[in-house]
């Protein structure tokens, strides 16, 4: 007669047979443990981002009917900007851009021509963006007549605040800076530490040399570049960004490129390096460690 203990032994040797390497036998810990945790987390920020994008969705459509006209169209924007980075078949970009086409339309019949103009700009900046066909562009022009053309949906009556007040709405100044440095393929995280050295943010900063704004664009510099109001956000970045290009262009070196913004590309060809400037010098270590430290918050 076997005996009870060698029965378990050998129930417990079948057990571990059938789950051996290389046999079909159910795994004693799942192939997928050691990367659920990371695709865990990736899962739940794409949820939350999801959240986030249909909440604001939400909040400007409410907006939008109630004549909070602006306000809409800063919920909009800020919606865009979460899913900016999604493909170009993501359903919501276009729902996004289909409800700025709907505010410009509100302005426009609000004989608000400026703010429609702003808008529409916006627009057509991103369907063309990265390789964004004009065909796109156009479809949310047509899309924009079409709207002109209708009764208004709702009365879309703007309180006596609204209509008083100043009609220079800027986007978020990350959602600015996002959007500018795609548009000229500059790395956003560069843009925004040379922001932060040159004017810590402020949009109305002038130094004693005569630089202005926020990435602190000199007259001639805002000229070449196009920019006639240079303290208005979105002028001084496009024009700051479309300048920092030009350097990357001409200075592979990125250290180059960051001095050259500072001390001017003829002083990085005179001394065919970083001119030996205290400030200069300062300057980039200062750009590159913001640089790290914004890239490093955004893998958090």
């Amino acid at each position: 007669m076997i005996d009870r203990v060698d029965l378990r032994f050998v129930a417990f040797a079948l057990v571990v047979s059938l789950c051996a390497p290389g046999c079909r036998g159910i795994p004693l810990v799942s192939s997928n443990a050691t990367s659920h945790d990371g695709s865990q987390s990736e899962t739940d920020s794409q949820e939350i981002a999801r959240r986030r994008w249909e909440l604001l969705s939400r909040e400007g459509r409410e907006a939008m009917v109630s004549g909070r006209s602006r306000e809409a169209e800063a919920t909009f924007i800020d919606a865009l900007a979460l899913v900016e980075d999604s493909e170009e078949s993501d359903p919501r970009v276009q729902t996004t851009l289909r409800n700025l086409v709907r505010v410009a339309s509100i302005y426009q019949r609000l004989e608000r021509a400026d703010d429609a103009a702003r808008v529409m700009s916006y627009v057509d900046d991103y369907a063309t963006l990265d390789g964004r066909d004009d065909l796109r562009a156009r479809n949310f022009t047509a899309y924009y007549d079409s709207l002109n053309n209708q009764e208004l949906e709702h009365a879309y009556r703007p309180t006596n605040a609204y209509l008083n007040e100043r009609r220079n709405f800027e986007p978020t100044l990350d959602a600015l800076i996002r959007r500018t440095a795609r548009r000229y393929h500059v790395d956003r995280y560069l843009v925004k530490a040379i922001v932060a050295a040159e004017s810590n943010f402020d949009a109305l900063a002038v130094s004693k040399k005569g630089a202005q704004g926020l990435m602190q664009l000199m007259p001639a510099t805002a000229q070449e570049m196009g920019v006639t109001t240079p303290f208005k956000p979105s002028e001084n970045i496009r024009g700051g960004v479309r300048y920092l290009r030009g350097l990357l262009d001409r200075y592979p070196d990125l250290d180059l490129a960051i001095a050259a913004y500072n001390a001017g590309p003829v002083a990085v060809d005179r001394y065919k390096g970083v001119p030996p400037y205290p400030e200069t010098q300062q300057y980039v270590k200062r750009v590159l460690r913001y640089y790290k430290e914004y890239r490093a918050e955004e893998g958090r």
